[in-house]
């Protein structure tokens, strides 16, 4: 990741956010639940959540579990995290920059179930226009189904598209998919821009799209 020098901007047709850090401050949540998701199962829990950011959750309970049945897991750590959405806090300059952009030109892309990301993004005071997720791909992040299926269902070829990401599994899925990347944070790999959070983001309806400003 290059945080960019100086002022970047560049037209887009829509842009597709992450949720959870991203739109959705909810690391320390995610992390909370995980860990006891991982008490209950006798695994070591700093070892869990070392590896399931970004990544849909089932796919992470089958290679954690492959002898305990996925769904009975999962339905475990869905109830943690929805009951743990209150701990949610708005990413900074989240709220400001979505009260900028037509609903028309923005969607969010999540490897959370619909029930989660909902309960987070309700809690926050996003109600997003259109939402992918975990639900309604075949394969997650990082495979580019989910920005694929983003960028279809706002009816705009990928290519035009922004995604903001803040995983690698993330990047990659976005980049597969042709968007131009925005990374948020300082450990994601393979951004075409990398940034601190989205106040540095500004965003102006143009006749053909949008226009955006980064940095």
């Amino acid at each position: 990741m290059t945080p960019p020098k100086q002022q970047v901007t560049f037209s887009a047709q829509a842009i597709l956010f992450d949720n959870d850090g991203v739109l959705s401050d909810s690391v320390a949540s995610v992390n909370a639940c995980w860990r006891r998701w991982a008490g209950i199962y006798g695994l070591d829990g700093a070892k869990v959540t070392a590896g399931i950011h970004g990544k849909p959750a089932r796919e992470s309970i089958a290679a954690l579990l492959p002898d305990v049945d996925t769904e009975e897991a999962f339905a475990v750590l869905e109830d943690l995290e929805v009951a743990a959405a209150g701990d949610t806090k708005p990413m900074p300059g989240a709220l400001d920059l979505l009260a900028t952009l037509p609903r028309s030109r923005w969607i969010v892309v999540t490897s959370g179930t619909p029930r989660l990301a909902s309960a987070r993004l309700h809690h926050i005071g996003i109600d997003p226009p259109a939402m992918i997720t975990a639900d309604d791909v075949p394969r997650g992040k990082p495979d580019p189904a989910p920005y694929l299926a983003a960028a279809a269902a706002l009816g705009v070829d990928p290519t035009a598209c922004l995604a903001f990401e803040d995983t690698t599994p993330g990047i990659q899925s976005a980049r597969q998919a042709g968007a131009t990347v925005i990374a948020i944070g300082h450990h994601a790999q393979g951004a075409e821009y990398g940034i601190d959070d989205l106040r540095e983001v500004r965003a102006a309806e143009t006749d053909d799209g949008l226009l955006v400003t980064i940095g």
